[in-house]
């Protein structure tokens, strides 16, 4: 880092920016295996989306992880009913601010 020079800095990543992009599931989702059902909207998740092969990590040898567009465990915790219908008031939109 230079004093005289102007830095840029990338913006941070937010929770959004890493899962905006899952499908939604229900509390009762039991599919370990399932397809995203958009193109990655981020540069993260393009990142998280590519085979272990892609990422340059070969400590898992020749596997190349999940085919390109799968979701590998996107199983939610099952809720038990007095959490559920909490969760379930939960406002799917950004309220104020």
């Amino acid at each position: 880092y230079d004093e005289i020079q102007n830095p840029t800095l990338k913006n941070a990543l937010v929770l959004e920016d890493a899962i905006s992009d899952l499908p939604k599931v229900g509390n009762d989702q039991a599919d370990d295996v399932m397809e995203y059902l958009v193109k990655p909207k981020t540069e993260f998740q393009r990142y998280i989306r590519l085979s272990r092969k892609e990422m340059l990590d070969y400590s898992f040898g020749d596997k190349t992880g999940p085919g390109e567009g799968t979701l590998m465990d996107h199983c939610p915790l099952r809720l038990n009913k007095d959490d559920y219908e909490r969760v379930k008031r939960i406002p799917f939109e950004k309220v104020g601010g």
